[in-house]
């Protein structure tokens, strides 16, 4: 063998020789010691400085008596590391099946349809298994179908344009990866009936939500006895977590409380409006990036239809009254338009007073509201300014039917002038007939 071969077949550490052997380091060192390895020293270097030549290991092998033993020390070597496959595969494939086993238990677990029993919520799964129930003690709740109707999310409800809002929403509201459950216990005669629960996935209640509070605006006290009206759960702020809006309605009277709470039950905003309010929508209205709270209802003082606007991070306070804040122990209010609608001297013949039904974002970046009584549609930008006005069919029937009673003698035309000249915008102070803001943004 040349020098270059020689070389090329040194080995100069216990770790390349046991390599070579296929073995660890310890059964090589034993070799040398039981069955004379042939293995080399450097002179004067210490015991461990080691090296050796890769023919005269394979003589050793070839030669040996415990070559067998050898070949069967590799062979357990091998064998170990194909058990130790089998184990990592077989570890592999529990972990998929304990997976599987969680998310399928999982979806098992969640909330995902319901009944009404009597006085009874019961929550079912996805294939109708009951998970939990609660029984709220009312006797006269209202039945299933109703709830059918008012169930996670707002409805149009073709019969008059308005809208149907939740009394019931399964919905994963805190981005914890579970459904939880918010129920408004509604009662028929809306009485007794003023709170909103949520639940979590196993029926534990998470929080309740009770509407309504003894109020006074002028010279009146109005009771506490309200009901919910409805609500949505929506991240209006973007921070993964759902904001829960509330229109709670009071009994007998004039008083709305529209309040936000977070997923934990707390009120982040709380608004009182001297008038039904029956509808809220969310639009960015100045482009910011965040839309705002758009809603629409009556403003008892006036009888006539009103539009508020607020942003998200600022809701309190109360509405504006006809010439100064009439609201008791509740401070001015923060929202940032506040406009009152005009009437007609037709609707006015027939109706005591006219309140809008809806509010909608139309796909022009116009909105548009519509009159319960008149059927008469307002059009307006996103600074709330009127840009159209449309007359019904039914309100032209209605006009007709006054013109021939004698009751008014307007043309129809001067009516509709009447409307855009008169719409009232409240600008922090008063209330005046141009576009106008109640709190700057």
């Amino acid at each position: 063998m040349d020098q270059k071969q020689r070389e090329k077949s040194l080995l100069t550490t216990w770790k390349e020789i046991s390599s070579y052997l296929r073995c660890d380091e310890k059964t090589a060192r034993r070799w040398e010691i039981k069955y004379a390895l042939p293995i080399r020293r450097h002179a004067g270097q210490g015991k461990s400085r080691v090296h050796a030549y890769k023919e005269e290991l394979d003589e050793w092998l070839k030669g040996h008596p415990y070559e067998k033993s050898l070949n069967k020390n590799q062979k357990n070597t091998r064998i170990k590391w194909q058990k130790g496959l089998i184990y990592i595969f077989m570890l592999i494939i529990l972990v998929i099946f304990v997976f599987m086993f969680l998310v399928k238990n999982q979806k098992t677990n969640s909330p995902s349809d319901f009944k009404i029993n009597g006085s009874t919520l019961i929550i079912l799964n996805e294939k109708g298994r009951e998970l939990w129930r609660f029984d709220t003690g009312l006797k006269n709740l209202i039945d299933e179908s109703e709830y059918r109707m008012h169930f996670q999310t707002k409805k149009l409800d073709y019969s008059n344009g308005g809208y149907h809002f939740p009394y019931l929403i399964i919905k994963d509201i805190n981005s914890d990866d579970q459904k939880e459950v918010i129920f408004n216990a509604l009662a028929d005669n809306q009485l007794r009936s003023r709170k909103l629960y949520c639940f979590n996935n196993k029926g534990d209640e998470l929080w309740s939500f009770q509407a309504g509070k003894e109020i006074k605006f002028g010279s009146t006290t109005f009771s506490p006895d309200y009901w919910i009206k409805g609500f949505l759960a929506e991240d209006l702020d973007g921070d993964g977590k759902d904001e829960i809006f509330v229109i709670c309605n009071n009994r007998f009277y004039a008083p709305t409380q529209f309040v936000v709470l977070d997923t934990e039950g707390n009120s982040i905003g709380a608004y009182w409006n001297f008038g039904r309010l029956v509808d809220f929508s969310f639009v960015d209205i100045n482009s910011d990036g965040q839309r705002e709270i758009l809603l629409c209802g009556m403003n008892n003082e006036f009888e006539s239809p009103c539009i508020i606007v607020f942003e998200i991070d600022s809701i309190k306070g109360g509405s504006p009254g006809k010439s100064t804040n009439s609201w008791q122990d509740v401070e001015i209010g923060t929202e940032k338009y506040y406009l009152v609608f005009p009437r007609t001297d037709v609707d006015r013949s027939y109706f005591a007073s006219d309140s809008f039904k809806a509010i909608d974002n139309l796909s022009n970046n116009r909105l548009a509201v519509t009159t319960i009584n008149s059927n008469i549609s307002y059009e307006l930008d996103y600074n709330l300014t009127l840009l159209d006005i449309r007359i019904s069919h039914s309100f032209k029937k209605l006009y007709n039917k006054a013109l021939s009673e004698g009751i008014i003698i307007t043309d129809i035309n001067d009516q509709k002038n009447k409307l855009a000249e008169n719409i009232l915008y409240f600008n922090g102070e008063k209330w005046i007939v141009t576009s106008a803001m109640s709190n700057s943004w």
